[in-house]
Formats: structure tokens, sequence, C-alpha cells
């Protein structure tokens, strides 16, 4: 059927069930710890603003292992606001209709505002009540990227193997979790 649960409607806690969105439903545990924030100025791609800086994050946090896939937004918000969710943009069996929106389902959603993000974790934490989602702070998203304290953002050495972007992806978005994961299990970063 169209849903993901029987009768077509989908629950919208079923954008957190690992056996519905697949590794998009695991959050991985980040431990607290120090890094260099910014880029070191022979980093490939540094900004000339980004002065490398000691951060101590002294709380450990989870992170999503993945970035929302269009299946799980549109099972929390109803909508899909992504510009790449044609058939043409999926993978093979990839596109679906889910409460009457088009979702490549393992796809990132994009055209996300941060205002969209708000609303997008507000309503996750009103479907449930176990935990509580935010978004990561600068800080933290820069630490997790970098996997916990590496001195390179480029963790493996070689960005094609863990990341899409304009020089591999062919002009097109890709399922989350389709390159290697960092030493910490995040994917995408």
């Amino acid at each position: 059927g169209e849903g993901c649960v029987p009768g077509g409607i989908p629950n919208p806690a079923d954008a957190l069930d690992e056996t519905k969105v697949g590794v998009a439903a695991k959050f991985v545990p980040v431990k607290a710890g120090e890094f260099e924030m910014g880029s070191p100025t022979d980093e490939e791609g540094r900004f000339s603003f980004e002065i490398q800086h000691r951060v101590r994050l002294t709380k450990g946090f989870e992170m999503q292992a993945t970035e929302v896939t269009q299946l799980q937004y549109v099972l929390v918000t109803g909508g899909n606001p992504s510009r790449l969710k044609g058939k043409e943009d999926c993978g093979e069996g990839e596109h679906k209709k889910v409460l009457a929106a088009e979702v490549c389902v393992s796809n990132p959603v994009e055209m996300v505002s941060w205002d969209d993000a708000q609303s997008f974790i507000a309503r996750l934490n009103q479907i449930q009540d176990k935990y509580t989602y935010r978004l990561p702070t600068e800080a933290e998203w820069e630490y997790a990227a970098r996997a916990a304290g590496a001195v390179s953002a480029a963790y493996t050495g070689d960005i094609d193997a863990s990341a899409w972007y304009y020089g591999n992806s062919g002009g097109r978005a890709h399922a989350v979790a389709s390159k290697q994961r960092n030493p910490l299990g995040l994917y995408d970063m």
C-alpha cells in the first residue's frame, strides 16, 4: 500500500521506527570531549573567518545516524518540501506516495528552513514523550562531523568514499547512508 501501516494511514511515530525508516531511525551516542573548532589554515575549502579555537563539550549527546529522510519528514509533518522528490530523483523502488506527498523514501529531505526544522522537531516532541529532540549546536555538529576530535573534516582521507557533493553526485540527491560512516557511526557528515 501507499502508507506505512495497515489501512494506509501512517503513524507519525513511524518516523522513529527502524523497521519503517531503516538506519535513519538510529541515534548514535557522542561522548563529551574537546576539539579544535574551525578549519586549519591548510584545510581545503576553508573560509578566512574560520579561526581555530579550542572547544570543550561538557555533556555527551546523541545524533541521528543520518540526515532526516523525506519519508521521516512526511510522516511527521504531512508534507514534503523537497525539490528532488520525483521518480527521476529516486533510486529504484524508492519513489512512493505517502499521505498524498511524493517522496524518495531514503533520500534526505532538502529545501528545509531553520523554522521548518524547528516545526519538525516540535512535532516529534509532541508525538512521543520518551525523548526530547533538538538540533545539535554548531559545536556539537562539527565535533561529530570531525569524528569526536579528528583533525580533518574528511575523516577517511577520501571524501568520495564518505560524502556526496558536487563533484561526485551527478547533480542529484542520493539515499542516506550510501557512503561510508564515520568512526562514530554517523553518515553523510
